[in-house]
């Protein structure tokens, strides 16, 4: 078992052979399958049991904006450079809506979805992007409103390192698949219903994230 230090990418250390199989979000996933051809294996059920999620544009309660397009000359809080639904999903929406970086008047990124809802809400920010849960949660307490969600993109799971035996993978895909965190395997679970898995996981497939690994690769975080 391995934690990764503060400040150290998981996708070096899988293309560095310090680690053979890591649990990871979606960015860090494709910029280990950019770099030394690291692939995905599977990916967490949420509670609901879907395998996807969303991210979601916001912006405060009393806003006048109605649609995508009048974010531009605005000003927008982004979540971590590597979050996905903090920051890869929303620049995807607003390249949909024709918007680009230089077409807002000013943006940041912030540590946490806690830190761009804060934004949001407190004003500093016109708009912002959040992960789909939290946004619902603070929209039904009328705390922001949500402005546009996301169409579902495959969720974070666990990577492999290229060079793993192939017999390997499929014994850890096997014992992976057959965890049940709900029924027979509680109990050995220590709040596993806290992680982003928690109804076990489903095979995972690396061409189903090419949409994302494109925009990705267009803004720049898979590095060259």
């Amino acid at each position: 078992m391995h934690i990764a230090p503060r400040g150290v990418s998981v996708a070096d250390e899988i293309c560095d052979g310090k680690v053979h199989f890591g649990i990871v979000g979606t960015v860090t996933y494709l910029q280990a399958y950019h770099r030394c051809g690291a692939r995905i294996i599977v990916r967490g059920r949420n509670l609901e049991g879907q395998d996807t999620y969303r991210a979601a544009i916001v912006i405060p309660v009393n806003s006048p904006i109605r649609d995508l397009k009048e974010l531009r000359g605005r000003s927008f809080a982004f979540g971590a450079p590597n979050s996905t639904q903090g920051h890869l999903i929303p620049r995807l929406m607003l390249q949909q809506a024709g918007i680009s970086l230089q077409d807002l008047r000013s943006y940041a990124f912030h540590d946490s979805h806690a830190s761009t809802a804060n934004a949001v809400i407190s004003g500093r920010y016109d708009a912002g992007g959040l992960q789909d849960t939290l946004a619902l949660t603070l929209a039904r307490r009328g705390l922001v409103r949500i402005l546009a969600m996301s169409d579902p993109y495959p969720s974070s799971g666990i990577i492999v390192a290229p060079g793993v035996p192939s017999r390997t993978v499929e014994i850890v895909r096997e014992a992976l698949l057959a965890l049940d965190p709900v029924g027979r395997d509680a109990r050995m679970l220590y709040h596993w219903e806290r992680s982003e898995m928690p109804r076990g996981f489903i095979v995972a497939r690396d061409e189903e994230y090419q949409a994302l690994y494109r925009i990705a690769q267009e803004i720049g975080l898979l590095g060259p």
